[in-house]
């Protein structure tokens, strides 16, 4: 958001704008430590899974649980939009790793996953 509203400008209708985002960044982050929370569970902290794609995803689970708690107790006013954009930066480094591995074009399934959850509409708005 470019325009910031003060004491002075904000109105009702504003406000009503502002948590309306406020309930669909919250809405996404519990659709993503959701499925953070099973992914977890497909492969041991310090082992394998039975494939590749569970150890990653089992990664990828931890990785997002801790970020989403870490933010949380850093700044617990403003945790849910800093941990959907930290999630979608890196979202964005599994992509440049599938690039690196498979070409231009690629991108990481589990980060496509990711946008995908973040970017479900809520009464038409995105996060």
């Amino acid at each position: 958001m470019t325009d910031r509203y003060t004491a002075d400008t904000i109105n009702s209708d504003a406000l009503d704008d502002l948590y309306d985002r406020l309930e669909a960044a919250e809405a996404a982050l519990a659709g993503v430590i959701a499925n953070a929370t099973e992914w977890q569970k497909l492969a041991p902290a310090d082992g394998w899974g039975n494939t590749p794609q569970d150890t990653v995803m089992a990664d990828a689970g931890r990785f997002l649980l801790k970020l989403v708690e870490l933010t949380a107790k850093n700044n617990p006013y403003v945790w849910q939009t800093a941990a959907i954009a930290s999630v979608r930066e890196w979202a964005g480094g599994l992509d440049e790793l599938a690039r690196q591995v498979a070409g231009p074009d690629a991108v990481h399934p589990v980060a496509a996953h990711i946008r995908h959850l973040l970017d479900q509409p809520k009464d038409g708005r995105p996060c």
